[in-house]
């Protein structure tokens, strides 16, 4: 049911909260804890919607601190805001280092020129020509956390 969920502004909460980090071990399999991984699927998920409505994913991430997410996972969130075209980070500004924060300018940059989206596969999609496959991380074949997490 979605239309619960709709607010007065046109824009929905499409998913759990976001995490930094993966998925919570102590509720491994539970879709509605918070996590990157939660967040990312629900919010990719219901990208259909945006014809109707913003999907508010909460899902980018570009700090290291205090974050158990490899910057690979980080690259992966904020790609994901871009396909659900809603483009926003919950970092505290306090806590990005200068690199980080450049990285979140030159992003804000790229989503305020209008990033061409298109959906090309259930967890794919082509941003500015370039494709982003988000399917071997909900549906991995083999050992992930060496990609995951933060070493």
């Amino acid at each position: 049911m979605v239309n619960a969920s709709i607010g007065l502004l046109n824009g929905i909460r499409v998913g759990p909260d976001t995490a930094p980090y993966w998925d919570n071990t102590e509720r491994k399999g539970d879709p509605t804890g918070p996590s990157v991984l939660n967040a990312l699927r629900s919010s990719l998920s219901r990208t259909w919607l945006k014809p109707l409505l913003d999907c508010i994913p909460d899902v980018a991430y570009f700090r290291t601190r205090g974050s158990l997410l490899s910057p690979e996972i980080n690259a992966l969130t904020a790609d994901a805001a871009l396909a659900c075209e809603f483009t926003q980070s919950s970092d505290p500004a306090s806590w990005l280092s200068a690199r980080e924060a450049a990285q979140v300018r030159q992003w804000t940059e790229a989503a305020c020129s209008a990033p061409r989206v298109q959906q090309t596969g259930r967890y794919s999609y082509s941003i500015r020509d370039r494709g982003v496959d988000f399917s071997p991380y909900f549906n991995p074949v083999g050992w992930v956390s060496d990609r995951l997490l933060v070493k």
